[in-house]
């Protein structure tokens, strides 16, 4: 049962009567699939007819949203659309995706940057530049997407990445490419190629096939256009989220942003309705894809239903996917607060960070939780701790695994031997931290704490009851890789807005310092960042701080790093 494509059949008679009518130069289609080449280029081109009124385009997310990929066949036999291409750019380390994703109405994830394709339910189309951190208003949009940079914009070329905020130098470079364009009559053009080209080069390619707006979408290994039952371009890692179009729609199955506080609608009720059918088939089956693809959908359709986020929990904490559990476990706790059911929303959310305690959304909604049933000690250090982990999210060195990344990849570009794997293990007392073998000693000022972690590469203070901390983390590195290098692959896939470096000194160790910009959470943060590297030993020191309270946070920031120590560490 596809209740997500919409398929309906058309009559013999009418279907005869649509082909006898028209033109001899159309297809009969509405989404076709053809290749161009172009310059020396293979173009692979989905053609979407916005005039036709039954055509439909949206966004996708995977089940595991927010912080999980799916691969692309998973998302494809969820939804069956008729193609899909894949969407905006995200963040490797926090797979989050950069830009605003409304699907069926509903702001399913706030982005803050880029450029949006943004369309409504009878399929007018338009191209809106989105403010870095600013939230937009999206009402009588039923699709929006916003990825960038801009490509094609009145017919002309148009590529100006760095002033549009994209400093990623696979975004920047020469790179596989994904993109979106409309042409002049109304056709959506979803483009994809495997070859390594410049964002110049694309953007020429979408002006020679018509286009008088486009965006870039995400490429690299994630380029893929699916069409029909086919990949003409196959994803080469897990998605986040697609562009997706679907046929045969039906008009009462439409649906745009309201303004809050519209009453419930129609379509509310419909939604409600196939919620509650899926969730009735998935009881049915035997835990699989199947069931996950149910229950993912009858969540989608059904924003007030907690039970069927629960449900969704348990089914993936069975199949093993904590992180992703303990995300819907969250969902299902908002809905219990929204119903005013304070107990249940507490006892949920508490499940879920048990799950994943260092998942920042998770832990901000057992903050929430807490406070409606008066446990307000409870609540405070939830929502710190939340604050501190939305703000290092998108950082490599958050992860163990993205920042095992950045080391591969440097040893495959520095000549020498496998570097040491250092360990921050460190002895706190008071307000002093002492990592004797890495020859790194903190002293933080009175009002400052060091937070508990739970790995041992990485150590946090935080400024009390104020959201701004100092994040230190150690890696081993080839001793002939450069501080520039280092900083290069470091901020690769992360899709930190970046300016100059400056080198510095920290304590007896040569360094380079930059300021960054992403997101964190909801709102704007900054983050100035020192790489500082003595032989093989990698020591980053993050200054994190909303963008509201960076100015009140800096000089503070300055007493921590004057009470940093870092000379020669012994050998390993």
């Amino acid at each position: 049962m596809r209740t997500c494509g919409y398929r309906c059949e058309l009559g013999a008679r009418v279907l005869v009567l649509f082909l006898f009518l028209a033109p001899a130069t159309t297809s009969a289609k509405s989404v076709g699939y053809e290749r161009s080449f172009i310059d020396g280029v293979v173009y692979h081109v989905v053609r979407v007819n916005l005039k036709d009124p039954s055509v439909k385009v949206s966004p996708l997310l995977t089940a595991r949203y927010p912080g999980g990929g799916e691969s692309g066949w998973t998302m494809i036999r969820r939804y069956w659309p008729a193609a899909a291409v894949t969407g905006t750019e995200f963040c490797t380390v926090s797979l989050r995706p950069i830009g605003d994703l409304v699907i069926d109405g509903t702001l399913r994830h706030f982005g803050g940057m880029g450029k949006a394709l943004a369309l409504t339910p009878d399929n007018q189309a338009a191209f809106i530049s989105v403010p870095y951190a600013r939230r937009l208003d999206w009402a009588g949009f039923e699709s929006v997407l916003a990825a960038g940079p801009t490509l094609v914009h009145q017919g002309k070329v148009s590529v100006n990445a760095r002033a549009e905020g994209f400093t990623d130098p696979h975004i920047l470079g020469e790179a596989a490419r994904t993109a979106v364009g409309l042409t002049a009559s109304r056709k959506l053009l979803f483009v994809a190629t495997s070859k390594a080209i410049s964002l110049g080069k694309l953007a020429k390619a979408l002006v020679r096939l018509g286009c008088v707006e486009a965006i870039n979408l995400d490429g690299g290994s994630s380029t893929a256009l699916y069409y029909r039952g086919e990949w003409p371009l196959s994803p080469g890692r897990p998605l986040v989220n697609l562009l997706a179009v679907f046929e045969d729609v039906p008009r009462t199955r439409r649906r745009a942003a309201e303004p809050t506080g519209s009453r419930p609608s129609a379509m509310a009720r419909w939604r409600s309705e196939q919620a509650w059918e899926l969730a009735l088939h998935a009881a049915k089956l035997p835990p699989g894809d199947r069931k996950l693809d149910l229950l993912t959908r009858a969540c989608e359709l059904d924003a007030s239903n907690a039970s069927y986020c629960s449900d969704l929990g348990a089914l993936l904490l069975q199949i093993g996917d904590r992180d992703a559990a303990a995300s819907a476990y969250a969902r299902a706790s908002e809905r219990l607060r929204a119903k005013q059911m304070a107990a249940e929303a507490f006892a949920t959310a508490q499940r879920a960070v048990d799950l994943a305690p260092q998942e920042p959304h998770v832990v901000m909604e057992l903050g929430r939780a807490a406070r409606v049933v008066g446990r307000g000690d409870l609540a405070r250090e939830a929502m710190q701790r939340a604050r501190a982990l939305f703000l290092v999210a998108s950082l490599p060195e958050s992860r163990p695994a993205s920042l095992t990344q950045v080391v591969e990849a440097l040893r495959k570009q520095a000549a020498g031997p496998e570097p040491p794997r250092y360990s921050l293990a460190s002895t706190v007392t008071g307000r002093t931290l002492s990592a004797e073998s890495l020859g790194l000693y903190v002293h933080v000022p009175e009002e400052w704490d060091w937070l508990p972690m739970a790995r041992a590469s990485a150590a946090v203070a935080q400024r009390r009851y104020m959201p701004w901390l100092v994040h230190f983390a150690v890696a081993g590195v080839p001793e002939g890789a450069s501080l520039e290098l280092v900083r290069q692959e470091y901020l690769r896939n992360t899709m930190l807005i970046t300016e100059a470096a400056r080198p510095t000194m920290l304590g007896r160790a040569v360094a380079l310092r930059f300021t960054a910009h992403a997101m964190s959470g909801d709102e704007p943060a900054r983050y100035d960042i020192i790489l500082a590297k003595q032989r093989t030993l990698l020591l980053i020191v993050t200054m994190a701080a909303q963008d509201r309270w960076w100015a009140q946070a800096e000089e503070e920031f300055k007493d921590v790093l004057s009470g940093v120590a870092f000379v020669h560490p012994e050998t390993p």
